[in-house]
């Protein structure tokens, strides 16, 4: 496969329309995940496409008549590739934006938001949100998408590889992105304690002092993350659902 991609590609008609270009271009595939960093006793996994992720974000809204602000954290973790590979350990990641809207109209999210994996340690690799957009009404968002675009900062030599063994991590300075789309998304109507602890814990180290929580969300997902390799001039698709309004439940779409 062509690792120079020209543009980027949709994961839903949606996101097609939003990205519409004249070049064609796929996210990256056959790429490799070395559970251990390159030494010995490590798993190495070809991930077809997508890496599988589970988790669940805090989002804080500040509503003022019409117009929306938040504030959101996740939680996330995979442990398997194209629904059914085990990836030989446990990635864990998280995130955190902030953004605006509209009730009834569009949500952005604003550039700076950062995405970070681990394996229950450092970071073996970091990104910065460049752009996200999405569509909301008053009442949910049934089917929707919305589209964040991340630019790796950083990855750590020895885990991530192209279908030709070439360390992922000496592309950065190329402008390789990253990102994850959810394809399943709720609100969690009576989230467990433990788990509001630990993203009001994640969210107070992030912006600071808990919210109110009235306006605050615990919202549910999953879905997949996906690397893209661009040129110069290009930027890599990443989908996410980790709304600032509630949202209806609805089927996962691989």
């Amino acid at each position: 496969m062509n690792t120079h991609l020209k543009k980027l590609v949709a994961v839903s008609t949606f996101v097609a329309a939003a990205f519409a270009a004249p070049a064609q271009a796929a996210f990256l595939n056959d790429w490799k995940f070395d559970s251990n960093g390159s030494a010995a006793g490590g798993t190495i996994t070809t991930v077809s496409e997508w890496v599988d992720l589970v988790g669940s974000s805090l989002v804080n809204n500040t509503i003022s008549g019409s117009s929306l602000s938040f504030k959101e954290v996740g939680l996330f973790t995979a442990s398997t590739a194209d629904s059914f590979t085990p990836l030989g350990t446990t990635i864990n990641a998280s995130f955190a934006g902030t953004g605006t809207g509209t009730l009834g109209g569009a949500l952005n999210f604003a550039p700076g938001g950062t995405l970070s994996l681990n394996l229950g340690g450092p970071a073996i690799a970091t990104f910065t949100l460049d752009s996200g957009f999405g569509q909301i009404d008053a009442t949910g968002v049934p089917n929707g998408i919305f589209t964040l675009i991340f630019t790796a900062t950083n990855l750590t030599s020895g885990y991530f590889f192209d279908s030709t063994g070439h360390d992922l991590s000496a592309k950065v300075a190329e402008g390789l992105t990253f990102g994850f789309v959810t394809t399943n998304a709720s609100v969690v109507a009576h989230p467990p304690s433990s788990l509001v602890t630990l993203l009001a814990t994640d969210y107070a180290g992030t912006y600071g002092a808990f919210p109110d929580p009235a306006g605050t969300l615990i919202i549910s997902n999953n879905g997949q993350y996906r690397f893209e390799i661009p040129e110069p001039s290009a930027l890599g698709l990443a989908g996410i659902a980790l709304l600032g309004l509630g949202l209806s439940r609805r089927r996962k779409v691989q």
